[in-house]
């Protein structure tokens, strides 16, 4: 018969990494249940949405800001809930198939975790950061050839690709 954490431990660990999600909620979304005292505004979401959009002359719509922030949180939250699942049963199968069980054994099984989880919030921060600096480039030309008379400005971006 498989291995079955105790609840309080599943509560314990869904908790600790609940805590660790609402930190990266509070530093690039700007909202959280997490208080932060070391915290650049300029790096979170938000602020890189309202720069792209006032490069380009325009205002803020706070209506879409949310709307992208939301959208992110998403992902965050799905995230997050995945890897309490992915670190219980790791954990669990890893208890149920070791002979001796010491901390650093089950620090080990873990780490390949958190790596794959630390590489995929780093890629929802970096797309989400780009969606928002699109978005807002965008709409910022499009209200300053507004001003110019131009109702459908022709708009594209070229990407450039790290390699």
């Amino acid at each position: 018969m498989p291995f079955k954490l105790p609840s309080r431990l599943t509560k314990l660990i869904s908790e600790k990494i609940s805590s660790l999600f609402e930190g990266v909620k509070s530093r690039f979304l700007g909202r959280g249940k997490r208080l932060v005292f070391s915290y650049n505004k300029d790096l979170s979401l938000s602020k890189m949405y309202e720069q792209a959009v006032r490069e380009e002359g325009g205002i803020p719509n706070l209506e879409n800001l949310g709307q992208i922030v939301d959208t992110s949180d998403k992902y965050i939250e799905a995230l997050k809930l995945k890897t309490i699942n992915k670190t219980i049963k790791d954990l669990e199968e890893h208890l149920d198939k070791e002979e001796v069980i010491t901390p650093v054994s089950i620090e080990s099984s873990l780490k390949e975790t958190f790596k794959n989880v630390s590489s995929q919030v780093e890629r929802i921060v970096d797309s989400e950061t780009q969606v928002a600096k699109g978005i807002g480039a965008l709409e910022g030309i499009i209200k300053s050839n507004a001003s110019l008379g131009i109702d459908d400005p022709v708009v594209f971006f070229v990407v450039m690709r790290r390699r």
